[in-house]
């Protein structure tokens, strides 16, 4: 048997830990014969064990943290009720859960697979763990190899985190609009290479996007109908009732983000600058946060740029700063923008890691003004200005 990858599932919760399952808790809620032929429970098997145990302990008490783990409307919905259930007692939950079995054929069978890990034997009956009679592991054997997808050949990656660092005034926020105007447009990339065409969500919350981003966005030639904002997300006022705008947080609001790339068929996720929405500053924590943003990613096809503000380059640099560190070990492609050493008042952008794919070339630019009478600043790519000239020659000669 082959495996290939269920982007559609979400994998399996790391952080939720799984406590004692009685035989007698389960069979005073059930009537369910179990004298069917017995299989091990499959990925999708465990984790809805693993998410209906977790709602039982109160582990799981919201919608956004049953978005996290399952990504199917049908069971997110059947999740949310037994959530609502659960706050009225284990005996409401487990009557919610049996009316949802008579009309849902895959919880009936999930059951049995709980009754049959508590009654296999004795030993397993007295740990009352699931797990113990599951067997873990996948042979790399039965694994189909996939081949890596790019947004932009060599540097943004379909299902990975490229992060892009440098100093203040270099043009980062500017870049990254560049690029989000290529992706939404379909326009070739500054290096010629062809970009893929999609939507583009766009997390900014330091820029207005009325005198700043839009302008520029529309300077750079983007299609508008694919840029979408999620800068803020609205919030009830827990005591006026009051409707109000507060900013996105990734720690807290990627149920949001993710409904949004499922709605706008998203390619590319832009986060500028990451760490104003990262809710975390410590090691540890921000790997916490971006490893769910990971699991969309995958799940989605979805690329996604993070912002940086940092001068760090070399591994002893970087070692030393515990955030820098933490997210570049998270992003599988880094990217960094110096000072040209040719050109006082241009950029070079270069890379500083890559674990998906060959090391790209060094892209050259400056941040130019059109005219007095357009003042919207863009970024004036020398490769690709020498590209259309050569290419101009050629077809004229």
């Amino acid at each position: 048997m082959r495996f290939t990858r269920n982007h559609n599932a979400s994998t399996s919760p790391t952080t939720m830990t799984m406590s004692p399952f009685s035989q007698s808790t389960y069979a005073q809620h059930t009537g369910i014969s179990t004298e069917h032929k017995k299989r091990v429970p499959n990925s999708e098997d465990l984790l809805f064990l693993q998410v209906l145990h977790a709602i039982e302990r109160k582990d799981i008490t919201t919608r956004e943290e049953i978005a996290l783990y399952i990504s199917d409307k049908k069971f997110s919905t059947i999740a949310e009720r037994l959530v609502i259930a659960r706050k009225d007692g284990s005996d409401i939950f487990w009557c919610n859960y049996d009316d949802l079995a008579r009309t849902h054929p895959q919880l009936r069978e999930w059951r049995s697979l709980v009754n049959e890990s508590s009654s296999t034997n004795s030993a397993a009956s007295t740990s009352g763990h699931i797990m113990d009679n599951i067997k873990t592991g996948i042979s790399l054997a039965d694994i189909e190899p996939e081949e890596v997808k790019w947004v932009w050949e060599r540097r943004l990656a379909a299902g990975k985190i490229t992060l892009l660092d440098g100093e203040p005034g270099t043009g980062k926020s500017m870049i990254a609009l560049d690029i989000a105007a290529r992706v939404s447009s379909g326009r070739p990339m500054p290096d010629g290479t062809t970009s893929t065409r999609g939507s583009v969500i766009l997390i900014a919350p330091e820029d207005s996007l009325y005198d700043t981003i839009q302008p520029r966005l529309a300077r750079a030639n983007a299609d508008l109908s694919r840029v979408f904002s999620l800068c803020t997300v609205p919030e009830m006022h827990p005591i006026t009732g009051e409707i109000y705008q507060r900013s996105f947080m990734l720690n807290t609001d990627l149920a949001l983000l993710t409904s949004t790339i499922e709605r706008t068929e998203a390619k590319l996720v832009i986060i500028d600058p990451v760490m104003a929405v990262l809710g975390a500053h410590k090691e540890q924590e921000i790997r916490a946060c971006l490893a769910p943003l990971q699991t969309v990613l995958e799940r989605y096809h979805v690329s996604c740029l993070l912002i940086r503000h940092g001068s760090e380059t070399t591994p002893h640099e970087i070692a030393r700063n515990y955030s820098a560190m933490a997210l570049l070990s998270c992003a599988r492609i880094g990217l960094h923008i110096r000072r040209d050493t040719i050109h006082p008042s241009g950029h070079a952008l270069v890379m500083t890691k890559t674990n998906v794919g060959l090391e790209a070339s060094e892209l050259h630019y400056t941040v130019s003004c059109e005219s007095m009478n357009d003042r919207r600043p863009y970024i004036f790519w020398e490769d690709e200005h020498y590209t259309h000239c050569v290419s101009g020659r050629i077809m004229h000669s």
